[in-house]
């Protein structure tokens, strides 16, 4: 996985959002080194920045090289997103590479009506099902009407426990154990 820095820059974030406080500008640096990164490795297919690098490919789980997993997907977006409020807030100039991801990166990964876990995936086809809720943590506001029902639709799918969820319901210790 190449998400490390990403999970790690959550709490700043979360902290930033909260306070706008950037512990003199440390946020910012280590956002904009993640994004620098993030636009270097992306692929430009046809227009696309997509996450899926053919020398060094992603992985949904270790060890399952696909493109565009939804945590990729989700965090560099996230990650890009909150740099360029930022910058805004700040009154700097977002790198150019910044305002590409943001414009140009994959869509969310979809199975006509719910978000999945990766490119071509189904709601069966994994069962890690939390994975696909993903994009609910990057989108900062959900003002789109279309977006804000796939994200409602795609809660109900993963998390009605009663009616069964499309994936396995055991825990990955009870199956380790």
């Amino acid at each position: 996985m190449h998400w490390n820095g990403m999970f790690a820059s959550l709490p700043l974030i979360s902290y930033w959002e909260y306070t706008r406080d950037e512990f003199d500008g440390k946020t910012y640096e280590l956002l904009d080194g993640l994004n620098a990164w993030s636009h270097c490795f992306l692929e430009d297919i046809n227009g696309q920045l997509v996450d899926f690098n053919r020398k060094n490919p992603d992985e949904e789980h270790e060890g399952q090289k696909v493109k565009n997993p939804q945590i990729g997907l989700s965090l560099i977006k996230r990650v890009a997103q909150v740099q360029l409020s930022m910058a805004s807030y700040y009154n700097r100039t977002a790198p150019d590479y910044i305002i590409d991801i943001v414009n140009r990166l994959s869509p969310f990964n979809n199975d006509s009506n719910v978000w999945t876990s990766y490119e071509n995936a189904t709601v069966k086809s994994d069962d890690f099902a939390m994975y696909p809720l993903w994009p609910s943590k990057a989108l900062q506001s959900i003002e789109d009407p279309a977006v804000r029902n796939m994200a409602r639709r795609s809660a109900k799918k993963y998390c009605d426990f009663a009616s069964g969820r499309p994936v396995l319901v055991s825990s990955a210790a009870v199956r380790a154990g």
